[in-house]
């Protein structure tokens, strides 16, 4: 290709990059003319919205396969992957989805052409872009194939209902028992409201819900590596593994973001099915120790809250150190500062930063703890006793101790 023909794709290039959004709405356009129900009803919301989204994308790479016969694309492949799993629980048949790219590529196929305006430059560029599109699709079909296998599997709630048998303890019959693992790891989820579950109208609230289990599911399953039991639900998930997870805080990071609510993790390990029902208790009172004590948005093992675990258990001498600690408890701004203060490590100065006072406003308030209930905290035995009861309480003062954790899944504290 010559230096002229070079410059002559290139200004295309750049030209069809600027027109992606005409372009896209141009392949919604036709797409929607192809439906006789939107000619009666409209247009649907998601395909000026996420559909438009997943257009850009393909036409983008389309684009980048201009000038580059391998572009980069495990970017654009998760996206499209990702919202793909929006239309199987729509309903939409793979054959539509399908049709959609096919559009987009006619709709880029004839502006590139449009733009180059020489036969002998444009089919060589539109075959190598043709290449890339159709591997992108390839892995989009598969995709959307897993996530309707995926979904059928959620409808059935079998998963669900062998995940409480197994963590109570009442055992399953399997079909293949060759097939179960030696040993299990056992994930359970807390999952906090996505934007429109707090919706007044039911049905955006419930829509909502839906989108964020499905986006979740869908993840989880394509992105574990030995995924075995799934049961995701609105507020709590509960899976059982294979293989140990590679990097937990990403995947926490990646559920969260797909799904837009923060998301929190808590593992063990259980060494047969005999031993499910003690990893899930363990897992289950990490997890809530986590939610309650400023860990969300991370994953945990018991290990890493083992202290704040051990210090709110419930016991017969918990009521006394609480009971001497009332008056603090009974006070936001002094149980603000004791749990600031212990968090930066006994540091006035850091404590004063973190509540945006003085220095000397943070002596004051310790003075004030240490003359309402005579515990210092410059005294070891004293500070473990305002500890626990930091710890104890929530921010209006009342206990989030449980005593008796369920052995049927999470059941976590109320927020």
């Amino acid at each position: 290709m010559t230096v002229g023909a070079d410059d002559r794709i290139a200004r295309a290039v750049q030209r069809l990059g600027d027109a992606v959004p005409r372009l896209a709405r141009e392949t919604i356009r036709r797409y929607a003319e192809g439906v006789p129900r939107f000619a009666e009803a409209g247009t649907p919301a998601h395909l000026d919205r996420e559909s438009a989204q997943t257009v850009r994308t393909v036409l983008r790479v389309c684009i980048a396969a201009m000038t580059d016969p391998e572009p980069p694309t495990e970017t654009a492949v998760r996206e499209v992957v990702e919202r793909g799993a929006d239309r199987v629980a729509e309903g939409l048949p793979l054959r539509e989805y399908l049709r959609c790219w096919h559009i987009a590529f006619d709709v880029f196929a004839t502006a590139a052409h449009a733009e180059i305006g020489d036969d002998a430059l444009a089919w060589p560029v539109l075959g190598q872009a043709r290449r890339a599109f159709d591997a992108m699709l390839r892995d989009a079909a598969d995709g959307y194939d897993l996530a309707a296998r995926d979904l059928a599997a959620a409808t059935s709630g079998r998963d669900s209902e062998i995940i409480t048998a197994l963590f109570a303890g009442a055992g399953w019959t399997f079909d293949d028992p060759g097939a179960v693992p030696e040993r299990v790891l056992v994930v359970l989820l807390h999952i906090e409201p996505a934007p429109g579950e707090d919706s007044r109208d039911p049905l955006t609230s419930s829509m909502a819900r839906r989108r964020k289990v499905r986006l979740l599911r869908a993840h989880l399953v394509r992105e574990l590596p030995d995924p075995w039991l799934v049961d995701v639900a609105g507020t709590t998930g509960r899976l059982l593994v294979t293989t140990m997870i590679e990097d937990p805080d990403r995947l926490v990071a990646d559920l969260t973001r797909i799904a837009g609510a923060r998301i929190t993790m808590a593992i063990d390990r259980a060494d047969g099915l005999e031993d499910v029902p003690r990893a899930a208790r363990t897992a289950d009172e990490a997890l809530r120790t986590a939610v309650r004590h400023g860990m969300r948005g991370r994953s945990v093992w018991m290990s890493d809250v083992a202290l704040e675990h051990h210090l709110t258990r419930d016991s017969a001498s918990r009521p006394l150190l609480l009971d001497r600690c009332r008056e603090v408890v009974a006070r936001t701004e002094l149980l603000t500062t004791l749990r600031s203060f212990v968090a930066h490590d006994l540091d006035r100065r850091a404590t004063a930063r973190d509540l945006f006072v003085h220095p000397n406003t943070v002596d004051n308030r310790l003075a004030r703890i240490k003359a309402l209930t005579g515990l210092d905290v410059h005294v070891t035995r004293d500070l473990l006793t305002l500890v626990i009861a930091a710890l104890s309480t929530g921010g209006d003062g009342e206990s989030v101790i449980w005593s008796q954790p369920p052995v049927s899944g999470p059941v976590l504290p109320d927020d």
